[in-house]
């Protein structure tokens, strides 16, 4: 096999120079040797030497001694390895006429190596020197894999696994019975790019294949040029592991027709996913199908993410996990974005939306969830059972909503010094209400509303003012309405700082009048005139109403 550097070649196992090699019948046993001439020595005597059966050694090839090689021809040589020829293991780019020690060397599949994993096979032995990046590079068509792509090389770093960067759609590799790419717990790969990745069989959550995957590992790059289909989980980093995957608004990543999840963070991961295209996750026979998920204090970015078409959501956050998802769409979903057990989701930007999902744009189904930056109507529509469902929203557009239970603000709690006062602050400009409205199946049926122009209060009900309060500024006296207990009255009562205060009843326009709903007595003869009450008219005159006994 051979390493490829621009048009070079080199034979695995360089010789150095200078050495006169090993004569016939003195080979130690258990010595490992590299051939440097062939000499007369036969292909049979080689195998012989080395204990092997059918082997074809060449100039270069590496065995170790099984007999001393007494009779096995003149003119072979053979040294034995020292340091410096084991340094022939580490892949140097230098090796093939670079002058400064940084470049590539390409490895061929399948022109040179059948399989992606039997490049890696051939890898195993050997280091990469700091500069030289390794291409894997696999040429167009489809390429059948029995089993996942196997990736724990201690160099990974410097390793590149590469199909069509341009169109990943016709550098198809197709499995049936396992996953995908598989990076082990504590390697990395550098970048992974250019490929069609298709899991053939039925997916379900008995085979949950997962098409690129990590646990506790590092993908540094993965596309923009790829495409994951058909697998239960597309892309997944588990477990501490880490994905950067972002793209651009003209090449990204493309997720479609997962079970559970298409793009998965879960467990202290961190996903890097922006401008990708998730749909068609479908699960639906488990309740599940989300596009970009986060789960158990995970996070994901995914700027510019698009959404749609999965069966339970478009994105979900989930366990103390957080999504920042600045101009994403989220539409055709059954559910737009959801949040729960502490989860949250950023939605900032002027692009964002969240429409046309089937069931509700926002939902949280304990109310535990977060939501900050939710856009305004017209970019949040179209939700067939509404925009919100149990959100707690945070948002300058949109205020704080919470449709499910009840909010506390309690400044009672042990974690306060001491106990203080409790606000809940409506802020207005002088134009415009602070509001408290209650609804009733989302149709307002009362508010609570302040003026923002002259401070005044209004209660209104059912669209119609039914009480109003207002006080002009540096008042000092105030009416006071109280409650009583059985068989009292209920009080009106005039409060303030002055000694003296009337307390005035004005209905209005004239010929209006004050009424009481009291009962009512027809006079007998003439009843005494016992006193008499003061009372002042609309114009402050003061009238005198008698007092019979």
């Amino acid at each position: 096999m051979a390493l490829t550097k621009a048009t070079q070649n080199v034979l695995e196992g360089i010789v150095s120079t200078g050495s006169t090699g090993v004569s016939a019948g003195s080979f130690q046993v258990g010595q490992q040797y590299k051939i440097t001439s062939l000499g007369t020595t036969t292909q049979s005597q080689w195998n012989t030497i080395a204990g092997t059966t059918g082997q074809t050694y060449v100039v270069g090839s590496l065995f170790t001694a099984a007999t001393i090689g007494a009779s096995s021809g003149t003119g072979a040589a053979a040294v034995a390895r020292t340091l410096a020829n084991r340094f022939a293991d580490v892949v140097n780019v230098r090796d093939f006429g670079d002058v400064d020690g940084i470049g590539d060397v390409t490895l061929s599949v399948p022109s040179q190596y059948p399989t992606i994993q039997d490049a890696f096979t051939y890898l195993a032995t050997k280091r990469i020197n700091s500069g030289t990046t390794v291409k894997i590079q696999v040429a167009d068509g489809t390429h059948v894999y029995p089993q996942a792509v196997y990736i724990n090389h201690p160099d990974g770093s410097n390793i590149e696994i590469l199909g069509n960067q341009t169109t990943p759609a016709n550098c198809v590799l197709s499995f049936s019975n396992s996953d995908g790419f598989y990076l082990a717990q504590g390697f990395c790969l550098k970048k992974l790019n250019g490929f069609r990745i298709v899991n053939t069989t039925t997916q379900t959550n008995a085979t949950a294949r997962l098409g690129i995957i990590t646990d506790a590992g590092s993908f540094l790059k993965v596309g923009p040029a790829i495409e994951v289909h058909n697998f239960y989980y597309g892309i997944s980093a588990r477990n501490s592991g880490f994905i950067d995957a972002a793209g651009s608004p003209t090449q990204y990543v493309k997720v479609t027709a997962s079970g559970d999840v298409g793009i998965w963070a879960f467990l202290n991961s961190h996903v890097n996913c922006e401008w990708a295209k998730v749909s068609g996750s479908d699960d639906s026979a488990n309740s599940l199908g989300g596009g970009i998920i986060a789960e158990f204090s995970s996070s994901i970015l995914a700027t510019g993410c698009e959404v749609s078409y999965n069966w339970l959501c478009g994105f979900s956050s989930l366990t103390n996990s957080t999504i920042r998802a600045f101009d994403a769409n989220s539409h055709h979903n059954r559910r737009g974005l959801v949040v729960d057990s502490g989860g949250n989701i950023e939605y900032f930007g002027s692009l964002s939306q969240i429409k046309n999902n089937t069931e509700y744009g926002i939902y949280s189904e304990t109310g535990t969830g977060f939501v900050y930056g939710i856009p305004p109507v017209p970019r949040i529509e179209l939700n067939t059972l509404g925009n919100f469902y149990n959100i707690f929203d945070f948002n300058s557009g949109k205020g704080t909503a919470i449709n499910s239970g009840s909010l506390l603000i309690d400044a009672t709690q042990p974690a306060n010094i001491t106990a203080s006062d409790a606000y809940v602050d409506l802020n207005t400009d002088a134009s415009h209400f602070g509001i408290i409205r209650g609804l009733v199946n989302l149709v307002e049926k009362g508010r609570i509303q302040h003026s923002g122009f002259d401070g005044s209060w209004r209660i209104i009900s059912n669209n119609s003012n039914a009480f109003f309060a207002y006080a002009p500024p540096s008042s000092v006296n105030y009416v006071q309405a109280e409650g009583s207990i059985a068989g009292q009255s209920v009080n009106v009562k005039a409060y303030g700082n002055d000694p003296l205060i009337d307390l005035a009843l004005f209905p209005k326009g004239n010929g209006s009048y004050i009424k009481l709903g009291a009962g009512h007595f027809a006079a007998t003869g003439s009843p005494a005139t016992t006193g008499y009450i003061q009372v002042k008219d609309s114009s402050g005159v003061v009238r005198k109403l008698a007092v019979i006994a």
